[in-house]
């Protein structure tokens, strides 16, 4: 077996273990389906988190994505799933969570190639991971159970969003800037960042924030970047 084709497989079954482990909480524990879709939410980011370590083209992160893509939406169509799935309002978040990952993975491609400003995983790891754990803490504050199901974006969801991107962009790029930038500069290179996809979760409905918080991570970190070289 060739090592990518049991990267492939080792990570799959990663990810079947995280939904496994959903299906349990559901189904045995009686945990709602707002909690178990954000625990996957963040789950499927910190997985994510290992493809710039095991692949080197875009094409074999594309494979496994539009994979999961397929059994999401075969789910979604035939009632499985239901720990990710029966959340009681219409969205997309699911769909374009695999999509997004491609996106941001051929971002990171891009930008190994042509910057140096910050450490090359800093632009794959900072928008992920303003999506996976930013969107579920923001729903969290805002009492998701009750408000997000009405389709209700709360101000204190907003906030909580907001510092929590806030304070995990400034660490991100103190781990992965080589000690390029003070701490005080990484913060306000970290402030706006947080401050728009604070704004594109917000206003972005319908799981669509699955896509806009990492793509305006993406648009900013090129901006800055080129600023910065």
């Amino acid at each position: 077996m060739t090592p990518i084709r049991f990267t492939f497989i080792a990570l799959s079954a990663c990810f079947l273990a995280l939904f496994a482990f959903a299906e349990v909480l559901y189904r045995v524990f009686n945990v709602k389906a707002e909690y178990t879709r954000k625990i996957v939410h963040i789950g499927t980011g910190i997985l994510t988190l290992l493809f710039p370590m095991y692949f080197t083209s875009t094409w074999q992160v594309a494979l496994l994505c539009i994979t999961f893509l397929a059994v999401l939406y075969i789910s979604e169509r035939i009632g499985l799933l239901p720990s990710i799935n029966n959340v009681g309002r219409k969205t997309a978040g699911s769909m374009l969570y695999p999509v997004v990952v491609i996106i941001v993975f051929a971002f990171y491609k891009y930008m190994l190639a042509r910057y140096v400003v910050f450490n090359g995983l800093l632009y794959f790891y900072l928008p992920i991971l303003a999506m996976a754990i930013g969107d579920p803490v923001a729903a969290l504050a805002g009492n998701v159970a009750k408000d997000e199901t009405k389709g209700i974006k709360t101000n204190k969801g907003t906030i909580s969003f907001f510092i929590v991107v806030s304070v995990v962009s400034t660490m991100l790029m103190y781990v992965l800037n080589d000690e390029r930038y003070s701490i005080g500069e990484l913060v306000v290179f970290a402030i706006p960042l947080a401050a728009l996809t604070a704004i594109a979760e917000r206003v972005t409905g319908g799981g669509w924030d699955n896509f806009t918080i990492p793509v305006i991570a993406c648009c900013y970190l090129l901006i800055l970047s080129n600023l910065l070289s």
